[in-house]
């Protein structure tokens, strides 16, 4: 499951290179607040 997650992760990082760092600023706001 985890693997999958990192998977889709790196694929939407790929996709999405534009708004990298809208993701990662999202992916940071949510494992931090969890």
């Amino acid at each position: 499951m985890k693997k999958i997650i990192l998977i889709l992760a790196v694929l939407s990082g790929c996709l999405f290179a534009s708004d990298e760092l809208n993701i990662d600023s999202l992916f940071k706001k949510q494992i931090g607040l969890r």
